[in-house]
């Protein structure tokens, strides 16, 4: 017959938890679970295969500057329509034409006696700095910069009038393009995540049609030191910015 203390030692024994010592060698993984983690956490490679893929709100916005440029160009092929409205006494004359989606247009067109790179470089590279120039324009900011010859900003105008015109601000897809004698920047409204319509401003863009409104079109002759501004009739001075495309910098004038 056992005894009593010979029973007590039992049931402590099988009470007892063996812990496993983890062995200093590197365990050997099973092939299938390094091709789970594999598939569950990208390489470096993955990432910049992803992050080289075009994203469609780039697209977008360079479609949209690519539409400025064009609308540019039909304007410039089109001189013989514009429709002269008045000059002043240096020269400085104004047109208007009418465009297919985008309504009457104003054209500016005048001589500035300066190069035209002095006016590419302090004006449409720092459209920051519009605020220090040009009164009508309380901010202006880069909200992105999609590509070399591709941005998108946000300008302020500054209310007028006494409160009678209120302030307004503008979204715009901005492109800057080299067209053999000339730079070419053109800026269209857009719509952009980080810049929704705010209470205290008019966001300036076409809600009547299915079309973007064209909001500033300016030339810059390189050869000739001439200045052509465009614009329509919702907007009198909005800056544009954009980066070189091909030489750009290195052009005599």
């Amino acid at each position: 017959m056992m005894e009593a203390s010979e029973v007590h030692e039992e049931v402590k024994e099988k009470k007892k938890i063996h812990f496993a010592v983890p062995s200093t060698e590197p365990t050997q993984l099973d092939p299938r679970q390094v091709e789970m983690i594999r598939r569950r956490r990208p390489t470096p490679a993955t990432l910049f295969r992803v992050a080289d893929q075009p994203c469609p709100e780039d697209d977008y916005s360079t479609g949209q500057g690519h539409e400025a440029i064009k609308i540019v160009e039909q304007i410039l092929t089109q001189e013989e329509n514009w429709k002269f409205e008045k000059n002043n006494d240096v020269g400085d004359c104004v047109y208007t034409l009418e465009i297919p989606y985008h309504g009457k247009t104003f054209i500016l067109k005048g001589l500035l006696q300066c190069p035209a790179e002095l006016v590419y470089q302090e004006v449409i590279l720092q459209p920051e700095k519009m605020v220090q120039w040009n009164r009508t324009i309380s901010a202006c900011q880069i909200l992105q910069r999609v590509d070399d010859n591709t941005s998108v900003s946000y300008d302020v105008s500054s209310g007028a009038a006494g409160g009678v015109v209120s302030p307004r601000d503008f979204v715009n897809v901005r492109r800057v393009e080299r067209k053999r004698d000339c730079y070419v920047s053109a800026g269209i409204s857009t719509v952009h995540s980080s810049k929704p319509p705010h209470h205290r401003y008019v966001r300036d863009e076409d809600e009547d049609e299915e079309e973007d409104k064209v909001i500033n079109l300016p030339l810059l002759l390189s050869r000739t030191n001439q200045q052509l501004n465009v614009g329509d009739d919702d907007d009198d001075d909005n800056g544009d910015e954009g980066d070189e495309e091909g030489d750009i910098n290195g052009q005599d004038n």
